[in-house]
Order: C-alpha cells, then structure tokens, then sequence
C-alpha cells in the first residue's frame, strides 16, 4: 500500500505542477504584448542567424533577370504561333476566361462597329467614318494579341519544355 500511496502522491504532485504551468501560461497569453515581443525577438535572431556576409547582395538582385532576346520578331512570332496551334491540340491545357471568351467578344464588336460606322454614321464625311472605323478595328486587333499572348505564355508555365 505504501507504494500505491508513493505513486498516488507523485501523480498528484506532477499534475499541480501542470496545472500551474498551464495556468501560467494561459495568463500570459492574455498579455498579447508580451507575446508579440516574444515573436519578433525570434524573428530578428533568426535573421540575424541567416544572414551570411556572402549573402550581401543588392535589392535589385531580388528581381528576377529579364528575359533575355529571342532573335527577330518574325521569328519570334512564328514560334508563338507553333505554339498557339500546339494549345490548341492540347486537350489538357483549361482555357482561361478571357481566351473562352474574348475573341467571341471582340467578333461581336468587330460586326457591331462595322455596322455602326457603315449604316448608322453613314450622315458622317466618308474619311471619318473610314478612319473611326479602322482605330476600332487596330484596337481590336490589339486586344485579341494580348488576350491570346497571355494565353500562350499561361500555356508554356503549364508545360515549359513544349
């Protein structure tokens, strides 16, 4: 029995002193200032533990290098356009909104423009009308490059050796 009562008395023993430990540290958890003092000492001596000498490089070494140039344009061009028909084939590759539907879009206005310009401005010199006319259509055209660009280049991150 004396035993059981040892054993019975180290319990007891051990979980006051838990107790009084979790008590402590739930009152302190009530101090958030402490805590936060607490974070950022170990933020600032972990810093300070992994800054090398080695490692002093400038801000603009952060910055990722810009891509270097590809040769000529026509070139350039024709390689994205392998690579449009190539997204194309891809059955998967998800289309982004703006490539779902985009090009549908600009159609749309193309049509609509045109109509506009020919039919409803048709009261208006012809030279303006024309030249009205083909500023929209440069602006689509513009419009449609970047949407697909973008999508040409979402398409190589997705898969970077095709």
């Amino acid at each position: 029995m004396n035993d059981d009562a040892y054993r019975l008395e180290n319990t007891n023993d051990a979980l006051e002193r838990r107790v009084t430990r979790l008590e402590s540290v739930v009152a302190a958890m009530s101090d958030t200032h402490l805590m936060e003092d607490r974070v950022a000492d170990r933020v600032a001596e972990r810093l300070k533990q992994d800054k090398n000498p080695s490692d002093e490089l400038p801000r603009t070494a952060m910055f990722p290098a810009p891509p270097k140039p590809r040769g000529w344009v026509v070139l350039e061009l024709w390689g994205e356009v392998q690579t449009f028909f190539r997204m194309l084939s891809d059955h998967r590759f998800p289309f982004s909104f703006a490539m779902r539907f985009g090009p549908l879009v600009l159609l749309l206005t193309y049509v609509a423009t045109y109509g506009l310009f020919n039919g409803l401005l048709g009261c208006l010199p012809w030279i303006v009308g024309e030249v009205m006319e083909r500023i929209v259509d440069v602006v689509l055209v513009i419009m449609l490059y970047k949407i697909v660009s973008r999508e040409i280049e979402r398409y190589r991150m997705y898969f970077p050796n095709r």
